[in-house]
């Protein structure tokens, strides 16, 4: 994967993960069973909304951390073939 796609990747994770954790995200996915299983975790709909916000933060320091160690081993890139 390129650095171009690499962040690219990262930015769009990042954007999700900051609506879900702080921009209305959870609130919005809390009543909706099929989204939530299908876009954060099939056992999201057991969370709650402050649930979905603690994941959201969580993914989005873990995808931050992945994102730099993807810049500095271009091997993790190979985790995602895109």
């Amino acid at each position: 994967m390129s650095t171009g796609s690499w962040i690219a990747l990262f930015v769009a994770q990042m954007l999700f993960w900051l609506w879900v954790a702080r921009y209305g995200g959870a609130r919005w996915l809390a009543g909706r069973t099929a989204a939530l299983v299908l876009l954060i975790h099939p056992h999201a709909p057991r969370w709650g909304e402050e649930g979905l916000k603690l994941f959201g933060w969580l993914s989005l320091i873990a995808s931050a951390a992945w994102f730099v160690l993807g810049l500095v081993d271009h091997d993790v890139r190979s985790l995602f073939p895109l």
